[in-house]
């Protein structure tokens, strides 16, 4: 697997950027709908334009939200992992996203281009999720 980190430093404090991360209603308006986000609580992910299967596999109050995704045939992909820290004033959010399969020899050619993608993925939800807390915190 393939692992893509990729930290921000978000607007607001610790309780305000976890509740992007914990309550369905705020999550669903950045990253993915969901019913709830409780440790065995599945829900559907588009990562890009591929839909995956998500449960959430770890919760840490105020500092970690982890997933394990599968494809829709159930055959387990890796783990998304939200993590939160407080820096300098501000909320640094880490994504760490291990989804990405091994690059084979054929794949080398069109690997850059999928880690490319994905990175434009997580930076374009980033956007979504600071915007709605400078809005929140206004």
């Amino acid at each position: 697997m393939k692992t893509i980190i990729i930290s921000r430093n978000l607007p607001g404090d610790m309780a305000a950027v976890w509740s992007y991360l914990s309550q369905p209603q705020l999550l669903g308006a950045w990253l993915s709908q969901v019913d709830s986000v409780t440790v065995g609580s599945n829900f559907d992910l588009v990562l890009g334009k591929t839909l995956v299967k998500a449960q959430v596999s770890k919760l840490l109050n105020s500092l970690l939200l982890e997933f394990s995704v599968s494809n829709e045939s159930g055959k387990a992909l890796g783990l998304i992992v939200l993590r939160l820290k407080q820096n300098a004033g501000r909320v640094e959010l880490t994504i760490m996203d291990d989804t990405l399969p091994a690059a084979t020899l054929m794949d080398k050619l069109f690997f850059k281009t999928n880690i490319s993608k994905r990175t434009s993925f997580w930076h374009s939800k980033l956007n979504a999720l600071e915007v709605r807390l400078e809005a929140a915190g206004r």
